[in-house]
């Protein structure tokens, strides 16, 4: 990792902060905790040490990786940070960000389910399996994490605001009750949001109660 960061720092320029734009690829909701604490880290040590991952796209470059620190930076003031500029196609930088996204222990299964659509959606995966083998997981996997795009749009709207309200499980188990008791579903997700129940699993058990 060490060599990897070096090399990254060798080949970085200065850009300016206000050319910098975020990837419409992008699906990870802004961690507040994570960018504080990097916030801090940055200010402590003097400066971005590990630079941001661009690609041109006419004046502007396109975040590939880096969106925290970017928005670290950003938020600090700086005028400018330290990026490596890639030459990349709109399929490589969405599969390259993908990739990035999915080294983040904190991203919910509903964000990788939207990271997936994007992909899926413009054409740059084919299928599940080669989906599964881009993120790293089996095609098992991909199928669970599709199931988020069979829930009712409620559902889908609650998780807009809320992506770790329920997991890939818990969405595939609930297809097993729809369409026939979809306002059990919605009404199931909306008390979990509200808290009136512990966990997905009685969430679950509640479901199976009332049908």
């Amino acid at each position: 990792r060490e060599t990897i960061v070096s090399q990254m720092q060798a080949d970085a320029m200065r850009l300016p902060i206000d050319k910098i734009v975020r990837s419409p690829y992008q699906v990870r909701h802004i961690n507040e905790l994570a960018i504080e604490d990097l916030m801090g880290s940055i200010v402590d040590t003097g400066g971005l040490i590990t630079p941001i991952v661009v690609r041109q796209i006419g004046e502007t470059f396109e975040l590939i990786a880096g969106h925290t620190r970017f928005e670290a930076c950003r938020r600090l003031g700086y005028p400018d940070l330290p990026a490596v500029i890639r030459s990349m196609s709109d399929a490589e930088a969405a599969r390259a960000l993908a990739a990035d996204n999915l080294t983040r222990k904190d991203l919910t299964d509903f964000e990788i389910f939207k990271q997936l659509q994007k992909l899926f959606s413009a054409g740059f995966v084919k299928s599940n399996s080669e989906a599964g083998r881009l993120l790293g997981r089996t095609r098992q996997d991909i199928i669970r994490y599709n199931a988020f795009g069979q829930l009712p749009p409620e559902v889908s709207q609650l998780l807009e605001e809320t992506p770790g309200l329920i997991g890939g499980t818990t969405a595939k188990i609930m297809l097993d009750f729809l369409p026939e008791h979809q306002e059990i579903i919605i009404e199931a997700c909306r008390r979990l949001m509200m808290g009136k129940f512990q966990n997905q699993a009685a969430a679950l058990a509640w479901i199976q109660h009332k049908i």
